[in-house]
């Protein structure tokens, strides 16, 4: 299952063009590539933002949600109507 992705990393360091094997030799110059375009550089400052913020709101629920479980001795949700 995690092999073709395996695969790919490793091609990634391939010195010719198209992915080969045997490889001819290592390189770095795909990523030399990407961290000279601003747009994947734009998209992943976008993607740690967005990933920091989630992080912060779910951990902010987590946190109300188990300060109401100690308050109430109750592990029903916040939000589910008592019955």
């Amino acid at each position: 299952m995690f092999l073709p992705v395996a695969v790919v990393v490793l091609l990634s360091f391939n010195a010719s063009q198209f992915g080969s094997f045997p490889m001819t030799g290592l390189s770095l110059r795909w990523f030399v590539e990407r961290a000279n375009n601003e747009a994947i550089l734009r998209a992943f400052r976008t993607s740690i933002v967005l990933g920091l913020l989630t992080a912060v709101i779910r951990r902010r629920s987590a946190s109300s949600q188990a300060l109401h479980w100690c308050a109430t001795g109750s592990r029903r949700a916040i939000s589910s109507p008592r019955s």
